[in-house]
This record gives C-alpha cells, structure tokens and sequence, in this order.
C-alpha cells in the first residue's frame, strides 16, 4: 500500500460525488490499477478488526484492481479529511487520496 501512496494521475476530473466511483492511475512498484470506492458499508473483516466500531460505520467498501488481475480489498471513508478518501488495506497501510480524481464509472474508460 506504501507504493500506492506515489500516484501520478492518469486520469482528473471534475469532483465526483455518487454511488460509485472509480479512477485509473499509475503507481510506482503495481503499474496501473484502477480504484473503486462503493458507497456500500465496508464488509472487509480484516480492515474492520483494526477499528473501533465507531469508526467501523464510517468506512465504505472498495478495491483496486491491477493489470494482471490481482484485486486489493480495501475500506474507505471522506469523513476523516473532507473532501479525500482516506484509504485503508488488509495490512493496516493507509493512503489518501483527492475525491477529485474519482468519477462515475460510466465516464472513466480502462480496464
């Protein structure tokens, strides 16, 4: 999760706010991956369990999915910075990252 922390954003777009959504980038250490924030409560036992549960209702589902089709399972929540995801993986590493760059995935063309 470190090496997702060096985005460099293949794709920007207006800020999105919606049900789903999703951005591609291009990451230092996976390649590309395509990030997916769900507005679905975060289901994920093993980022769950590092929370308390005050916080655990905070968190939204998510993933990133690499080119070679390796699926990160990941939580997300806007409440701890407005405006960024503040994203949480398996292992405890965390990332934050602008909403800006997340769009409906109609409109975000990739893998």
């Amino acid at each position: 999760m470190k090496t997702l922390l060096a985005f460099v954003a293949l794709l920007v777009s207006l800020p999105a706010h919606g049900a789903t959504m999703s951005a591609e980038f291009e990451t230092m250490g996976f390649g590309a991956l395509k990030m997916t924030l769900f507005d679905t409560p975060c289901d994920r036992g093993l980022i769950l369990a590092q929370m308390t549960k005050e916080w655990q209702k905070k968190f939204q589902r998510a993933e990133a999915r690499l080119t070679d089709g390796t699926v990160l399972k990941l939580c997300w929540s806007g409440e701890a910075r407005p405006g960024y995801a503040f994203v949480v993986d398996e292992t405890g590493e965390t990332g934050t990252l602008p909403l800006e760059l997340f769009m409906p995935p109609h409109r975000n063309q990739g893998f």
